[in-house]
């Protein structure tokens, strides 16, 4: 029992492992007959085994169940604050089905990592508390956290992966909407604008006939993928579009002058006009009293570098990237820390 308590414990320290043999009423003489055997060792409160062999062989000759019973065992003595993130995952391994109130504490896990910086950590805490999640709203929602963590942490891939785990569990419009926006970004970080503005724009139509709030965004989010792939009609046309009919949103507003005066440039048409909507974009941008995602930031200072205004632009993407290292958003850092890099800026 002993050995195989703290093969299953090891990481949650010596401590954790005395208080779990404790509740068993296994007494500390039979974890220094353990220690006095030689092939565990215990220093300055970690337990250390003499071969990683030695510890995957004592973890081979546990049935499932009792390693998920050894798992729960340890999950209940990880009580302080700083364990609960080490309790979630115990709580995790011990689960055999859905188990909301697991799904729950890794919910609170992925909070704790994320506000670290810690988001490849948070994303897969949140998929695990998915694939616990009694219901499909709740899995869906959890699937999305997850991708959006992913994300963060720079991990495309396992991103646009649990994007379609969420997709495959929902039908609420917000939350299709939201996923099509997201896998455009993702798609826009890799470098496939084109295939951005195709998520963007076949996600607009179907999105405004049972949220039309939703549809704008996307058609807008659509134009500046187009813009980005350099197809500069298709982007003025869809900015244009999308100008006349928003109202007055002032996200929708930012990104259309944006893209209206980078088209603009591009087309080779007045660049006196591109160049006034782009600045007007950047005093939106400036003079903001809305949430300005960092995509439509980059956008601009992207638009601006193109036409060689260089210091401005780079006045927006400095404090912008020294914010994303600070917060540890490497998944967004390394494209913007790309366009502060790049020639097109002076």
């Amino acid at each position: 029992m002993a050995l195989q308590l703290a093969a299953v414990g090891a990481g949650d320290g010596l401590a954790a492992i005395l208080a779990a043999l404790a509740s068993q009423q296994i007494a500390r003489a039979t974890v220094e007959a353990l220690e006095d055997t030689r092939l565990v060792s215990f220093d300055a409160g970690q337990v250390r085994f003499v071969h990683p062999l030695v510890r995957t062989a004592a973890l081979a000759d546990l049935t499932p169940s009792r390693l998920r019973a050894l798992h729960r065992e340890m999950a209940t003595v990880l009580t302080s604050p700083s364990q609960r993130e080490r309790r979630a995952w115990r709580l995790s391994a011990a689960a055999l089905g859905p188990d909301e109130e697991t799904a729950l504490a890794l919910e609170r896990a992925a909070e704790l990592a994320s506000g670290r910086g810690g988001y490849a950590g948070a994303a897969l805490a949140l998929e695990r508390a998915a694939e616990l999640s009694a219901h499909d709203g709740a899995r869906a929602g959890r699937f999305y956290a997850g991708a959006e963590a992913a994300r963060r942490a720079g991990q495309t891939e396992a991103a646009l992966r649990l994007l379609t785990r969420s997709e495959a569990h929902t039908s609420d419009p917000a939350l299709v909407a939201a996923i099509a926006l997201t896998r455009g970004q993702i798609e826009l970080l890799c470098g496939r604008a084109w295939v951005a503005h195709t998520v963007w724009q076949d996600g607009a139509p179907a999105v405004a006939d049972v949220d039309p709030a939703m549809a704008a965004p996307a058609a807008a989010a659509a134009a500046a993928g187009a813009a980005l792939a350099g197809y500069a009609a298709s982007a003025l046309e869809l900015a244009q579009e999308v100008r006349s009919s928003s109202g007055h949103d002032p996200t929708i507003t930012l990104i259309t002058k944006i893209v209206t005066g980078w088209a603009s440039h591009m087309l080779g048409r007045s660049f006196e006009q591109g160049l006034q909507e782009l600045h007007s974009a950047v005093e939106l941008l400036q003079s903001a009293d809305f949430e300005v995602d960092t995509e439509w930031k980059v956008l601009a200072a992207f638009g601006l570098a193109w036409i060689g205004e260089g210091a401005p632009a780079q006045a927006i993407l400095d404090p912008l990237v020294n914010r994303l290292r600070t917060e540890k958003s490497w998944g967004t850092c390394r494209w913007r820390c790309k366009s502060r890099l790049s020639p097109t800026a002076d």
